[in-house]
């Protein structure tokens, strides 16, 4: 489960970060340069489909009856979910990485506003008559007419 859980959120990460570099929007808040909560991330992915294959290995041969010492195959995989994973991925990484994943999430949500809010800009702003050419023009959402 862990491992669908970083993948998705990797994929998702990308994702919202590409879009806010986009010419679309640009926004000045995502860095053009590497994330490196981001990159730090990233590598998590594919670390975890190497334990989850070896778990699974693991587990079939001991099920199996081909791996006969049960508790030293499950102990090697306890010190490496213990040591790995929350020592030095969560332990170390972790600050850095709940940064940058934090850093996405804000960007896919203002990339969301914004392509909502895109739209109905046009049909809120108003140009004046010839006559009315030194009235003062609202521009942008909710802008009310003088």
């Amino acid at each position: 489960m862990s491992f669908l859980s970083n993948w998705a959120c990797r994929r998702f990460a990308r994702k919202s970060i590409d879009e806010a570099r986009s010419g679309e929007f640009k926004l000045t808040t995502v860095p053009s340069g590497k994330i490196p909560g981001l990159e730090s991330f990233y590598v998590w992915t594919p670390s975890m489909g190497f334990y989850v294959v070896f778990v699974w290995v693991c587990a079939l041969l001991i099920d199996s009856g081909r791996l006969r010492d049960v508790c030293f195959y499950m102990s090697v995989v306890a010190a490496v979910d213990i040591g790995l994973f929350y020592l030095v991925k969560r332990g170390r990484h972790g600050a850095e990485v709940r940064g940058g994943l934090t850093r996405a999430f804000f960007a896919a949500e203002r990339v969301r506003r914004l392509a909502e809010r895109a739209p109905n800009t046009h049909q809120d702003q108003w140009q004046p008559d010839a006559k009315d050419s030194n009235e003062r023009v609202p521009v942008g959402v909710g802008g009310t007419a003088p």
